[in-house]
Formats: structure tokens, sequence, C-alpha cells
């Protein structure tokens, strides 16, 4: 790597910090109004890549119009991105909002 290179990456990696610092309470407002029960949360903390949503639908005790509807709105508020046709995952982790399910908190299953 070439000093210049490594010079705008370094610029880059600093103009990428400012920018999450910056959007953080943007981003949390978004969750919040995106998510406002228990049940949406549980689905968008869920949609992580690792599960189906049959999987997601039943953890969350929602139907498949509520999710598609949610992930819709997700999805066109910048907080999911479509992978690939059908699939979707979540952009943010609940847990760095101080937004995490009390279902999903870690050590609840122990």
């Amino acid at each position: 790597m070439t000093e210049d290179s490594e010079n705008q990456e370094g610029i880059l990696r600093e103009i990428l910090i400012w920018t999450k610092a910056n959007a953080y309470q943007n981003v949390e407002l978004l969750l919040r109004r995106a998510l406002p029960d228990e049940k949406s949360r549980i689905a968008y903390q869920l949609t992580d890549g690792s599960r189906k949503v049959k999987e997601i639908q039943s953890a969350a005790s929602i139907g498949s119009a509520t999710i598609a509807r949610l992930f819709d709105r997700c999805v066109a508020m910048g907080l999911m991105e479509e992978v690939e046709p059908g699939k979707r995952h979540r952009l943010f982790d609940l847990d760095h909002f101080d937004m995490m399910p009390r279902s999903l908190e870690a050590g609840d299953d122990e």
C-alpha cells in the first residue's frame, strides 16, 4: 500500500467515525418509530441472516402480513437491506440503542 492510499484510508476511517457519531440519534429515532413494540423489535433483531422468516414470525408471535409490512417499512426507512429477493437483513443491533427486547437479552435463557 502506498503512502497516499494509507493517508486516504485514514481520512476515510475518520469520516466514517464522525458520520456514525452524527447519525446515532437519528438512527435511534427511526428505530423507535419503526419498532414501537416488543414484537416488532424481536422480529427486527432476529433478522440477522441466520433465520428463516417462519422462525422469526414464530419467535415474535406475528403473522405473515404484519412481518411483511414491518420488513418493507424497515427497508424503506434504511434500517434493513434486501440482500436478495425476499431476503432481508437488519443493519443495526438494537442492543447498541438500549432497545433489546427483554426476551432476547443475554442470560434470559440460562
